[in-house]
């Protein structure tokens, strides 16, 4: 099965925080930083590089906060991290092992490696299982502690296993829900609109109190990558930027 995958690529900076009714981020600190949605799919590493040069400043980046589904353990009800500042969340566990073959991660750590200098990696794994109240405590932490040289990546791949005419409908649904910020819309959604609802329920709830729109500067789907019939499994993509 292909997995049918949407790109998201943002950038944005915190000038005003998000709504006083999206507590209890409301009296957290607001730092600016940048975020970014990259797909996990190795269909299109290709297009990676052209990706990670669109970050806007990347010279001045030194820590970045990867935020991925975890693939191998979907049953898991606690966020597991590879060290940084969320150790001591209620629900958040140390575990290196997991981290060895979660391609969510693997698969960026390259073009990190390569776009970035002397840049320290904390990377996050979710499950469905996650409950939302942890979600919101790691958020007061990312602002709490995320600078203006702080890169939020967030790696997902979206609606899976649809056909090319189903894909498009499901992309037109998914922008509008992150045009729209609708982040406790995109928490409840499954496996036919993305891997972790976890993750880009975050990165929903972070980007809120920008005022600049979704900006789509690319869309695409793996049936023009692929000798695929109408009736076989896509991946799309898009490129949004804020």
């Amino acid at each position: 099965m292909v997995v049918v995958s949407i790109l998201v690529l943002t950038f944005f900076e915190r000038k005003t925080p998000p709504s006083p009714s999206a507590s209890p981020t409301s009296n957290s600190k607001k730092p600016e930083f940048r975020a970014i949605v990259l797909p996990h799919h190795d269909l299109i590493l290709g297009e990676f590089p052209q990706f990670y040069e669109s970050i806007p400043r990347r010279d001045e980046i030194n820590q970045i906060i990867l935020l991925s589904p975890n693939h191998f353990e979907p049953e898991s009800s606690v966020v597991k991290v590879k060290g940084g500042n969320f150790t001591d969340l209620a629900g958040v566990v140390i575990d290196e092992a997991v981290f060895h073959a979660e391609h969510g991660v693997s698969i960026h750590l390259p073009f990190i490696n390569h776009y970035f200098k002397n840049v320290s990696v904390t990377p996050i794994l979710f499950t469905r299982k996650i409950a939302k109240q942890t979600l919101e405590e790691i958020i007061i932490r990312i602002l709490e502690t995320a600078q203006a040289n702080t890169l939020i990546l967030v790696s997902i791949d979206f609606s899976h296993g649809l056909v090319y005419a189903e894909a498009e409908k499901k992309d037109q649904e998914m922008l509008q829900l992150i045009q729209e910020s609708q982040a406790d819309v995109v928490l409840k959604l499954g496996d036919e609109y993305l891997d972790c609802p976890a993750c880009l329920y975050i990165f929903l709830r972070l980007a809120q109190g920008s005022d600049v729109p979704f900006k789509q500067i690319f869309h695409g789907n793996s049936y023009a990558y692929l000798p695929l019939r109408p009736n076989d499994a896509t991946t799309s993509y898009f490129v949004l930027l804020q």
